[in-house]
């Protein structure tokens, strides 16, 4: 009778067993290299849409091409935006998985502290249609952190794809990030 016993306690607790180690090995493998690819790409595009956002804040207070500039700030703004949250949360539009990382998730939050006032000054400029001048100084003081925290973003993204989803390549990662640099410093050239 007590062997029927552990035989009817064995296999739920064995299933029981298998399915949380199934669960847990699943949960630790990270995002793919394919992701990676994706996580660095627009993480890296993220510092280019920062200095995007500035040249087109300038081009508006210039009155060059005045309405254009207004929309494009505004989705450029809107996709920096939902970028950051997916690179936080998972966006499956973008691609993005979720990151699980805590070291990463707290320089996102760095990112995010900045762009809060940042994209409140842009959404001020976009609905106004104007810059006033102390919109101008508030971009110019927030520009720069705002880039270089997102940069740290990135470069903690891509020693976390060559230590893990880009094994097999680790140059990609580092490939992936300097075309990211390389977007970046066009729009920065162009801002200043």
């Amino acid at each position: 009778m007590l062997e029927n016993y552990r035989n009817i306690l064995f296999f739920p607790i064995m299933i029981i067993f298998f399915s949380v180690q199934a669960a847990a090995a699943l949960a630790a493998t990270g995002p793919t290299a394919a992701e990676y690819g994706v996580v660095l790409n627009l993480s890296g595009k993220q510092r280019m849409l920062t200095q995007k956002m500035s040249k087109e804040i300038m081009l508006v207070a210039l009155d060059v091409d005045k309405s254009a500039n207004l929309n494009n700030l505004a989705a450029t703004a809107s996709l920096f935006n939902k970028t950051l949250k997916g690179l936080r949360d998972g966006d499956t539009d973008l691609r993005l998985p979720e990151t699980s990382n805590g070291r990463i998730r707290r320089q996102l939050d760095k990112v995010e502290k900045i762009w809060i006032d940042f994209y409140a000054v842009v959404k001020q400029i976009v609905d106004s249609g104007t810059v006033s001048p102390e919109q101008i100084e508030n971009v110019a003081t927030q520009n720069l952190p705002l880039l270089k925290e997102m940069n740290k973003c990135v470069n903690l993204y891509e020693k976390d794809a060559s230590g893990a989803g880009l094994k097999a390549d680790p140059a990609l990662a580092v490939t992936i990030n300097l075309s990211g640099k390389q977007r970046m410093l066009t729009q920065k050239m162009s801002k200043e």
